[in-house]
C-alpha cells in the first residue's frame, strides 16, 4: 500500500486496471461504453455530415451579406446618380463600370439561389 502511495506500477492484483480508469472498469470496458460515433465508419459520416453543414451555412451567410452589400451599393449609385443629374462630373466609363458590376453582381446572386456552390464560382 505505501509502494502505491508512493506512485510505484500497480501489482498484478489490479485485475486488468489500466492505469488512470476507474475502480473496476477494465480497457475493454471502457471502450464498449464509449459512444458510438467516435470512431470507424460513422464518426466519418458524422464527421463529413458536420463539415458539409458547416460550409453550406457559411456559403448561405456569404450571399446574404453579398445582398446586403449590393442593397448598399445600389443607394450609393442612386446618389450618385442624383448628384451627376444636378451637375456634378462622371465619365460614362465609370457609369459603364458601374453598370458592369451591378448586373454581375444581381446574376450571382440569382444564380445562388438555384445553385450557391455553382454562383460562387
Amino acid at each position: 500500500a505505501a509502494a502505491a502511495a508512493a506512485g510505484a506500477a500497480p501489482s498484478s492484483s489490479s485485475k486488468g486496471s489500466a492505469p488512470g480508469v476507474g475502480a473496476g472498469v477494465t480497457r475493454g470496458d471502457a471502450a464498449r461504453n464509449r459512444p458510438a460515433a467516435t470512431t470507424g465508419p460513422a464518426a466519418a459520416a458524422d464527421a463529413a455530415a458536420a463539415v458539409k453543414s458547416s460550409g453550406e451555412e457559411k456559403l448561405a451567410a456569404a450571399w446574404k451579406d453579398l445582398r446586403r452589400e449590393l442593397e448598399v451599393l445600389q443607394q450609393v449609385w442612386a446618389s450618385k446618380a442624383l448628384l451627376e443629374e444636378k451637375g456634378a462630373a462622371s465619365s460614362s466609363q465609370q457609369t459603364a463600370k458601374r453598370r458592369e458590376l451591378q448586373g454581375a453582381i444581381q446574376t450571382a446572386l440569382l444564380s445562388s439561389e438555384v445553385d450557391p456552390l455553382g454562383a460562387a464560382r
